[in-house]
């Protein structure tokens, strides 16, 4: 009995470890993911806009050609990583598919941030670098779901069906970064030919 007591209390133990570890880590990310979405959003909210304008208009041709650019690249990747003398062309490529993806997921962060922000009824218009890291933070926390994801069968549906939503988010927003060249020009959909409206914003 004293044996199977000692058992469950370190099981205990563990398992607040755990959790104790999640929150430090998640807070640590959190701090660092706030830090960059400041950087981003104070000095590219160009770039961030364009980005955000191609997601809001075509979410479908962004999140396929996130999947399509994921795909490739790890064919591609492998096929170069088994030739060895080029195998660092797909750590590089790699890097900045990565730099593309956190900026897609900024993006996205923002546009929740403030629609969020919004529709808790504060006054006047959320400023777009608090909207954009109160957004990357809270949807960062909804996907990734650190502590909830610790407890048993439900924790880990939950941790599912976020990963999902998250990778799915990650891929619109990486298509939409390189449909529109890290937000360098505005994506032109069709709508936009047919109806004069490119003219306006590019």
């Amino acid at each position: 009995r004293f044996d199977r007591d000692w058992d469950d209390h370190s099981s205990f133990r563990r398992f607040i470890a755990r959790i104790v570890g999640h929150i430090v880590g998640t807070i640590s990310s959190l701090i660092i993911l706030g830090l960059i979405t400041w950087v981003v959003a104070a000095f590219m909210p160009e770039q961030m806009y364009n980005v955000r304008r191609t997601i809001t208009d075509s979410p479908p041709m962004s999140f396929g050609a996130g999947l399509i650019t994921v795909v490739v690249a790890a064919v591609v990747g492998l096929f170069l990583f088994i030739t060895i003398c080029l195998a660092f062309v797909p750590i590089i490529g790699y890097l900045l598919l990565g730099v593309a993806t956190l900026f897609g997921w900024i993006v996205i962060g923002q546009i929740f941030g403030e629609r969020l922000l919004a529709a808790s009824g504060r006054t006047g218009q959320p400023g777009f670098t608090f909207s954009s890291i109160v957004g990357v933070s809270l949807l960062t926390l909804i996907t990734k779901m650190p502590v909830i994801g610790v407890i048993p069968c439900l924790g880990g549906l939950l941790s599912f069906i976020g990963a999902v939503i998250g990778i799915a988010l990650a891929l619109t927003g990486l298509g939409a970064v390189l449909l529109t060249r890290f937000g360098t020009r505005l994506y032109q959909t069709s709508d936009y030919s047919f109806s004069g409206g490119a003219a306006a914003f590019s």
